[in-house]
């Protein structure tokens, strides 16, 4: 099954090929963004405690945005940092957990031609994110740290609506992500001697090569949605805010699932 998944891999490269390559009668415009925000965490790891745990979270990220009429790519990097509460009676415990969740992704789309161009456009592409997290539980000893690194390749569909309102430019814009391989370092146990990076009878780097997981939609499971509504500027800069839900899962002896929801607010600058 793995070797089916490397089938992708070409195919990902192929829409990642021609970075900036565009005819020169093409529009090009450069974006740089930075932005802030709030989420909500919600996390259950079987590695650290049975229990689902839930809070809020300070959220940032920058970007870059090379676009042209045919051709959009994006990189994006983000943080989150904050508590998670134990759900259930969050008033009768102490108990939390210290969250820590960053990723990187890189996405190139291309637009398809449709009956609605010029109104509403269509772009499809692919998006390689890399994410990690990190939590700790103030409660425990021998399962109090848990992390997980997750690479994956996705299908990536978005639709945009631009618009003048006001004599200002708009643009609504809707995307969403989903993974068709993984690969995945997380360890099964918190407490116990597991395969891979922390056992030492390896080097570090034969450690970290066979920690590593392939897996395929039955083990892991992700997506992740944005909308955004953005608002160009007289002086050709813009501001946006964001909607972003984002849904992981991970099966194995110790199942983790996680979700996050939140607003962000950008700024963007045009160069």
């Amino acid at each position: 099954m793995i070797r089916n998944y490397f089938k992708i891999i070409p195919v990902f490269l192929f829409l990642a090929a021609h970075f900036t390559d565009s005819p020169a009668e093409e529009i090009k415009t450069r974006d740089l963004s930075f932005g802030a925000g709030w989420a909500r965490l919600g996390l259950r790891d079987l590695g650290i405690s049975p229990l689902y745990y839930s809070g809020n979270q300070a959220f940032f990220s920058t970007g870059y945005r090379h676009q042209t009429n045919k051709v959009i790519n994006h990189l994006e990097i983000n943080f989150y940092s904050g508590h998670a509460l134990p759900a259930i009676n969050p008033g009768l415990t102490d108990a939390r957990l210290k969250t820590i969740r960053s990723g990187m992704n890189y996405s190139h789309l291309r637009y398809i031609p449709g009956p609605v161009d010029g109104k509403i456009k269509w772009l499809l592409g692919g998006t390689l994110d890399l994410q990690y997290g990190n939590y700790k539980h103030n409660r425990y000893a021998n399962s109090a740290i848990n992390n997980y690194f997750f690479s994956t390749i996705n299908i990536n569909s978005t639709i945009t609506r631009p618009f003048i309102k006001n004599d200002r430019q708009w643009l609504l814009e809707f995307t969403i992500h989903m993974p068709v391989m993984a690969s995945v370092i997380r360890h099964d146990y918190s407490y116990i001697n597991p395969a891979g990076f922390l056992n030492h009878s390896y080097s570090n780097l034969q450690s970290t090569f066979k920690s590593i997981e392939f897996s395929s939609l039955k083990r892991f499971f992700g997506l992740n949605s944005e909308l955004s509504a953005e608002c160009r500027l007289r002086n050709n800069n813009a501001l946006r805010i964001s909607y972003r839900w984002e849904y992981l899962g991970h099966d194995n002896p110790n199942r983790l699932k996680s979700a996050v929801h939140g607003l962000k607010l950008q700024t963007i600058f045009n160069f």
